[in-house]
């Protein structure tokens, strides 16, 4: 899978699913994550096609949907797994492998959940587990596009360490969330560091940047300020609140390609009829209303009127939800 000049979806839980990454992928992302799945969760699905969708569906014992794909998304998608083992690893990958053919190694999530669990963020302070697991995955899975996504150490050496680690396992790429594990959102991520990991690696490894790109412009700023620092770019809590964010990506790959100075182009979307998408997709695809609701929270217009509040928040069904949209006149 090629990681240059990229506009990525990053992986966020609960949230990249299968409609919110169609949706994604219909506004112009070139690559989307699923959300982190774990290891042994993922070993306990069985595979079923939805022939009315056309979707394959990976099941648990109460027949609910861990996680789904279809063909849309074909050689697009990059599927994130959580793990501390290199043979749960490796289990879990060829137990999906009929359907994705690129694995993401969560090194860099600072939840609790994981880091108990040996996973995230816990393994860049076990870096021989890390390149255990990314070394077993390529390799086994040779025909396979193996990444891993990492936070940075407090240790600014140790943080180059482990990152020439990873590339020296062959790996087709690494993200780099420019935050420590402690570091909140709140913090500004330390973009300056993104020139000294590109000088450590081969000129082949494809960097993706993570860490508060939430526009064109401010993807160009980084740029101008350090310039071939970075190979590709990921979006995450900016793609939540608005997928149409990735139209974007036109204003910056005609800059890029030189095409155009400074001139700055003018996508004026609608944001309902993005979630609207997004409702058709989750219907589709079968996503439970809770899960649907839960995104449309982030989705919806801040100055979403009072009344059409009112009936969002009182909608009971998916298809309300869309009537709703369908009718609003924002």
């Amino acid at each position: 899978m090629d990681l240059h000049k990229k506009w990525i979806l990053g992986p966020m839980v609960n949230f990249t699913n299968l409609p919110f990454r169609l949706t994604c992928l219909d506004y112009g992302a070139d690559i989307v994550f699923t959300e982190e799945i774990m290891d042994f969760n993922i070993l306990k699905t069985n595979r079923i096609f939805n022939e009315k969708s056309g979707i394959y569906e990976y099941t648990d014992d109460r027949n609910s949907v861990i996680f789904s794909t279809n063909q849309n998304e074909n050689g697009k998608v990059i599927f994130q797994i959580g793990t501390f083992c290199s043979v749960n690893a490796l289990k879990a990958c060829e137990h999906i492998i009929n359907d994705f053919c690129a694995f993401d190694i969560n090194m860099g999530c600072p939840k609790l959940y994981n880091i108990r669990r040996g996973m995230g963020s816990a393994l860049l302070l076990k870096p021989e587990i890390a390149e255990d697991i990314l070394k077993c995955l390529n390799r086994n899975l040779p025909k396979c596009s193996i990444t891993c996504k990492i936070r940075l150490l407090d240790d600014f050496k140790k943080t180059l360490d482990f990152i020439r680690l990873c590339s020296n396992c062959n790996i087709s790429g690494i993200t780099v969330h420019a935050r420590t594990p402690k570091e909140k959102y709140d913090v500004f991520p330390h973009w300056d560091i993104f020139p000294l990991i590109k000088s450590e690696l081969s000129s082949c490894i494809p960097v993706i940047a993570n860490g508060d790109f939430s526009s064109a412009s401010l993807i160009n700023s980084f740029e101008s300020k350090f310039p071939n620092a970075v190979d590709s770019f990921m979006l995450s809590r900016s793609a939540r609140h608005d997928p149409s964010i990735f139209l974007q990506k036109l204003e910056w790959k005609q800059r890029v390609q030189g095409s155009i100075g400074d001139m700055k182009i003018d996508i004026i979307t609608d944001k309902y009829d993005c979630i609207k998408k997004f409702l058709k997709y989750a219907i589709i695809t079968n996503l439970p209303f809770k899960s649907t609701k839960n995104i449309i929270a982030y989705m919806k217009p801040v100055h979403c009127h009072s009344n059409a509040l009112n009936k969002i928040n009182g909608a009971n069904s998916k298809h309300k939800l869309l009537d709703i949209f369908n009718n609003s006149n924002q």
